[in-house]
């Protein structure tokens, strides 16, 4: 009888300990308000503090740089403000590379360079549009209205109008008007045969 009272006692012990030890456990999992608190899988855990991904710029052309172009942004058509020249190619439906320079710039004539190499090329595809920036300048022009000054004053509101505040520039544009491409500051003539094509396609 001694051996079954051993083992009784044994057996109240250890259920006394496993009890103890599910309510020590169940203390834990309540909060400080008595509720109960359940366990949140760690995939569902919002994460915070987490730094922001850096953005790197890829625009490394330094030596070619580029214009903003707008979609579609048609070259103005109004006859007061736009040489007769650019007016024709545009009633033409002629492509056109528009070359805007100062002729005392020293970059502006070897740009000239650059761009005479495309347009052996592709001369009768591409029409060759020349403004000089300076020529519509405050107190360069004469106060006579002669048909050479009325031109040159058309060429300045026109260069305004496409917001060329550089030179020299180089403005690409389609059949449909449209500029498709512009560069401001020097540009190799691989770049500007690429954009011809791209005009005259």
């Amino acid at each position: 009888m001694k051996g079954v009272d051993m083992r009784r006692l044994v057996a109240v012990l250890l259920a006394g300990i496993v009890g103890l030890t599910l309510a020590v456990a169940l203390t834990g999992c309540t909060s400080s308000d008595g509720t109960s608190a359940t366990a949140v899988p760690a995939s569902q855990v919002p994460v915070t503090n987490v730094p922001p991904v850096a953005t790197v710029s890829t625009n490394t052309d330094v030596l070619s740089p580029t214009e903003t172009v707008l979609p579609y942004q048609q070259v103005p058509t109004a006859t007061a403000s736009v040489p007769t020249k650019v007016l024709a190619d545009l009633q033409a439906r002629q492509p056109m590379l528009m070359f805007i320079y100062d002729p005392t710039s020293l970059v502006s004539n070897d740009e000239r360079i650059e761009i005479n190499s495309v347009m052996d090329k592709y001369r009768g595809m591409i029409d060759l549009v020349t403004l000089d920036y300076t020529a519509g300048l405050p107190g360069v022009l004469p106060s006579t209205q002669t048909t050479a000054t009325k031109e040159i004053r058309k060429a300045a509101l026109l260069i305004a109008d496409l917001r060329v505040s550089t030179t020299p520039s180089v403005l690409f544009v389609d059949h449909y008007g449209r500029v498709t491409y512009r560069f401001a500051g020097y540009v190799d003539s691989g770049l500007l045969e690429r954009e011809a094509l791209r005009a005259t396609k």
